[in-house]
């Protein structure tokens, strides 16, 4: 991702938070929305702490150099990097196997249209099987990316 990119990410996430939270769903997690600690791949628990948020934020950019290389293996080489950014954001926030398995995925090598590989990403808008009107909103963000070169947040409109 560009380092662009990267803080327009930390923003969807909400920040770097140094104290385990619950998400939407209620998972455990910490530091820039991450449910796991990528050195050990152990989930995260309630009540655990980051020291810094120069810890978090290294936790980070080790995280999401696995999301990059999948997204790098999942496309072709002929994106922009505000494409590149968008399913980078896309991949972090619905993992790398659905990823991988995305219909956007599928359109974007086979060469479809813009608006339908957008339309693919705005369908994973659930969370826990409701409709989250955050994840509509972050939809939007990564489809503006695409779209208009646009690095919005949620409430920027």
């Amino acid at each position: 991702m560009s380092e662009r990119g990267r803080a327009w990410l930390v923003q969807l996430e909400g920040g770097c938070k140094l104290t385990a939270y619950r998400d939407s769903v209620g998972i455990p997690t910490i530091g820039v929305g991450l449910t796991y600690w990528p050195s050990s791949r152990r989930r995260v628990e309630m009540g655990e702490k980051l020291q810094s948020l120069a810890d978090g934020m290294d936790m980070f950019a080790k995280a999401l150099r696995d999301y990059e290389a999948t997204v790098d293996a999942c496309t072709h080489d002929a994106i922009t990097q505000e494409m590149f950014d968008a399913l980078c954001s896309l991949c972090y926030n619905i993992g790398q196997k659905a990823f991988a398995g995305s219909t956007a995925v599928k359109l974007l090598n086979q060469g479809q249209s813009l608006d339908s590989i957008c339309a693919a990403i705005q369908r994973w808008n659930r969370a826990g099987g409701e409709i989250s009107e955050g994840l509509m909103e972050r939809r939007q963000c990564e489809v503006d990316l695409i779209q208009y070169g646009t690095y919005r947040v949620q409430g920027d409109r």
